[in-house]
């Protein structure tokens, strides 16, 4: 009887210490992967690479920070839309004052086996320095057309 030889592939001997449970001898033969699997292994890992896209992309702007939340506008074509947000996912990406412009991003990634991952990231529009806001003072001219536009805009409320 002859014993069928293996395929053609390279050879090393590694050695496996005496208390190993697995093999109880010194040395073990490990073969390395016929080409064919090497190249399958290639070309998924060219493929791995993921496609994103955007859904939605608001911007918005901290009006201020209640402990762990935090009161944002949106901007939208529909108006003006108020939000609560996790303080700490504004931190952590860093929109850290009230007045702070940021971006709002949601989108999809679809990765290499098939799957559709969702994403949210927030990215400050302005460094946090720059949101400031001054009181201005209003000259008595301005002070009475800014009286007379609030008392038009009081009675249609």
């Amino acid at each position: 009887m002859t014993q069928a030889s293996p395929p053609q592939t390279s050879t090393f001997q590694a050695s496996i210490p005496q208390a190993s449970p697995i093999n109880q001898s010194t040395a073990a033969d490990f073969h390395a992967a016929p080409q064919e699997e090497t190249r399958f292994w290639a070309r998924s890992r060219e493929r791995a690479s993921t496609k994103s896209s955007i859904i939605r992309k608001l911007a918005g702007l901290v009006v201020k920070f209640e402990g762990r939340d935090a009161l944002v506008i949106f901007s939208t074509n529909e108006g003006p839309i108020e939000y609560y947000l996790p303080s700490d996912a504004l931190r952590e990406n860093g929109i850290t004052v009230e007045q702070q412009p940021f971006e709002y991003l949601e989108g999809k990634k679809f990765t290499s086996n098939g799957r559709v991952q969702r994403f949210t990231e927030l990215i400050p529009s302005a460094p946090a320095d720059s949101a400031q806001i001054e009181a201005l003072t209003l000259s008595p001219e301005r002070a009475a057309k800014y009286d007379l536009i609030k008392k038009h805009f009081s009675k249609k409320v």
